[in-house]
């Protein structure tokens, strides 16, 4: 009866006068309110979803009663006291509610009220005499109020910042953690007088150099963390810190990993949020950085001598059951951290990049013999934003670079993440160097990048096949006229290639298959020469790509993939029927909604002359082939152009819009340069208002005054219209 009540409240809720939707909730708090009320599950979604609603309701009142402010405000104050006094298994869930709360309070004057009570409890819960426990669940609730709304609480942050850094000094690890992000949050919009406050006690704690480690550590994570918060606010503070980290970082003790960590993340803060007056000392973070690349107390070149005398490794195994072990190893986060510090240094100070190549490369390319994969994956990132901020950087450092590229994909032990960051690296290096740089490296190189192209992930596979992309062009190059011998690589990546490409496994990840359509295109379009027994079984599967849906526009997008447009002439063979020597048109073409949806660029393709009669045997047809359009199903038009200047028949398949940027500048127009273009635009009829026509009147009028103005151009003049049925992607014209 009861959920009765309450579906026709639901509908008063929704009516159109204010009044009964103010009465309709009243009516439903009042039914809510009942120590009987129970919603069923069809009732429970409505009314969630109704109520939500009526907060924004036009009406302040029904907002407002929706809200019930004083009602939230003394759940809340209950609620807190359950966190401080109630039991244990209350606890979690009153902490859970609160922080849903902060997180659905959205207007300023019900925050405030709110905060007015919620922010002493939280303060005196995380500074009494309480358990861990409690302090850790009121410290992370004060986080979010700190983060969300705590510029409404200024009068109160004095007294917060003084009781937060009292629990720095805490013998919990977990109370100083989270007081540690608390005070982080709070700096966010502390005033400068007060950010110096919490800046000095933290530095004078440091001073202390007869203070215990672990209140060292603590305080070098809290400057750290107050860098992060504020940003540029920190700059005044950096001539007292940064020696203070730097001595820190250098005279502790060999074994205190995470004070070495700890140091230089603050450091690499500092570089990141105030540029300008960290200036003076960037020259001292590199160096710190640099020396610590190598940090590992616990290597030694011993280490890698004399490992095969298994027997005696049998003896000793009792021995050194006990002893430290790789797992228990923490140096590699030092490494690491110095690893993100260089990364600081690169991209916030320019000027220093030509040090930086000099002193940083040797460093880097050191850390692919690292036993850490973290440290391995930091090197690589480095190295690419070195790549990246300036090509050709590492030309000298190739050959000493290949032997970690080499064993971060061909180890057994590599996880994926860090083979594609091997991948990418190698990926962006090839490209932005010459390829000369890596010829003498092409055999050491093919074979991890092609394993990985048939890897497990698709990630790496998708990755291993754009940098094999980047492998065909440095084997044979378009702009270098001396390249190696290309012939013995030849099989082995249309191999790797075809694997992939042939694959009709069905979860194969859309990635691989456009980089495999993609990767075998340049491969054909540079290799074509060499591959002529393969193509029979390779370019029917291009074809086939064409013709569906998933894979069909990164097909096409191939046809443009090179100059001489071999690849084009080859696949117009394969192609059903061959159009060139038989008369029939085969025109890939996609639905009209997905053409112009993605705006394709325009393709230009390249005939040799010996196709010039073809072309003219298709000129005479154009009246048959254009009074067969439909105009519900046209589909893109192809321009046959013959430039008797150059000997060669351009087929184009554009889109007007395109046509009209690309192909007619300004020059046309002031008589200093007459494009060799002229299509003959002939029966057109009512095909010519197609929504992909959108600027036809207008290339029409371009297209008839560039000719008038061209006395001297030859150009055959020909428009062909492919139309047909939406169910075939490949479309047959006759041409008789």
């Amino acid at each position: 009866m009861a959920n009765m009540n309450i579906t026709t409240i639901l509908e008063k809720m929704t009516g159109k006068d204010k009044d009964y939707r103010y009465m309709a909730t009243s009516e439903l708090l009042s039914e809510l309110n009942k120590e009987g009320f129970k919603a069923d599950q069809d009732i429970e979604p409505k009314l969630t979803t109704t109520v939500l609603q009526q907060l924004e309701d036009a009406s302040g009142d029904v907002s407002g009663l929706a809200v019930g402010e004083d009602s939230v405000v003394e759940m809340t104050n209950i609620l807190c006291d359950k966190l401080l006094n109630g039991k244990d298994q209350h606890r979690d869930t009153a902490s859970i509610a609160l922080k849903t709360i902060i997180a659905e309070v959205t207007t300023t004057s019900l925050a405030e009220k709110i905060l007015v009570s919620l922010a002493p409890q939280l303060i005196k819960g995380a500074t009494a005499g309480k358990s861990a426990e409690v302090k850790c669940e009121c410290l992370d609730i004060l986080g979010d109020v700190l983060h969300r709304v705590g510029n409404l609480i200024t009068k109160d942050h004095d007294c917060m910042l003084t009781a937060l850094l009292s629990q720095l000094s805490s013998n919990q690890a977990s109370v100083t953690k989270k007081s540690i992000s608390c005070i982080a949050s709070l700096a966010a919009c502390l005033s400068d007088d007060l950010l110096a406050k919490a800046t000095f006690e933290v530095v004078q704690l440091l001073k202390n150099r007869s203070a215990k480690s672990e209140i060292a550590r603590t305080n070098i994570q809290m400057i750290g963390a107050l860098s992060r918060s504020v940003g540029y606010r920190f700059g005044p503070h950096l001539a007292e810190v940064v020696p203070l980290l730097i001595n820190y970082c250098t005279s502790a003790s060999e074994n205190d990993e995470e004070l070495h960590e700890y140091s230089l993340q603050a450091l690499e803060s500092f570089m990141l949020r105030c540029p300008r007056d960290i200036s003076p000392y960037c020259e001292s973070i590199l160096n710190l950085a640099l020396e610590y690349t190598s940090y590992d107390p616990n290597f030694t070149d011993s280490m890698e001598e004399d490992t095969d005398d298994e027997a005696q490794d049998e003896e000793d195994d009792d021995e050194s059951a006990n002893e430290y072990t790789d797992d228990e190893d923490a140096s590699w986060k030092v490494r690491r951290a110095s690893a993100k510090c260089l990364y600081a240094i690169i991209v916030s100070r320019p000027e220093m990049l030509s040090k930086m190549y000099l002193e940083a490369c040797p460093k880097l390319i050191e850390w692919f013999r690292e036993r850490e994969e973290n440290v391995k994956v930091g090197a690589f990132s480095v190295l690419k934003e070195l790549v990246v901020v300036l090509p050709d950087c590492l030309a000298d450092h190739i050959g000493s670079l290949v032997p970690g590229i080499e064993k971060a994909l061909n180890d057994k032990s590599s996880t994926s993440n860090l083979k594609i960051e091997a991948l990418v690296f190698t990926r962006l290096v090839m490209a932005s160097h010459s390829p000369a740089v890596f010829h003498p490296y092409i055999q050491a190189l093919s074979g991890p990048i092609l394993s990985a192209i048939g890897d497990r992930y698709d990630k790496v596979t998708a990755e291993a096949l754009r940098v094999c992309e980047e492998l065909v062009r440095v084997l044979r190059p378009n702009s270098e006229p001396h390249s190696p011998d290309y012939r013995p690589y030849i099989g082995p990546i249309y191999k790797a290639i075809l694997a992939r490409l042939a694959n009709q496994d069905q979860d194969q990840d859309q990635e691989v298959k456009e980089c495999a359509i993609s990767c075998m295109s340049l491969a054909l379009s540079t290799f074509g020469d060499g591959l002529q027994r393969e193509l029979p079984a390779c370019l029917p599967v291009l074809v086939d790509r064409m013709g569906n849906e998933i894979t069909r526009l990164a097909a096409v997008k191939i046809l443009e993939s090179n100059d001489d447009l071999t690849l084009t002439r080859y696949l117009i063979k394969w192609i059903p029927a061959q159009p060139w020597a038989d008369g029939e048109i085969y025109l890939y073409s996609p639905d009209t909604h997905s053409w112009s949806s993605q705006g394709m660029k325009m393709k230009f393709f390249v005939m040799d002359e010996k196709y010039n009669m073809e072309a003219k045997g298709i000129y005479k047809k154009i009246d048959e082939l254009v009074s067969l359009a439909n105009h519900s199903m046209f589909l893109a038009p192809v321009f046959a152009l013959h430039d008797k200047k150059i000997g060669r028949i351009i087929l184009c398949y554009p889109k007007f819009d395109q046509l009209l940027k690309d192909w007619l500048p300004a020059q046309a127009f002031k008589g200093r340069f007459i494009p060799p273009i002229w299509m003959l635009l002939i029966k057109i009829g009512d095909i010519q208002h197609h929504p992909l026509l959108q600027d036809f009147d207008q290339l029409s009028n371009m297209i008839r005054m560039t000719w008038r103005e061209s006395k001297h151009l030859t150009v055959e003049r020909m428009l062909l219209y492919a139309i047909g049925d939406r169910a075939n992607p490949i479309q047959k014209l006759q041409v008789k």
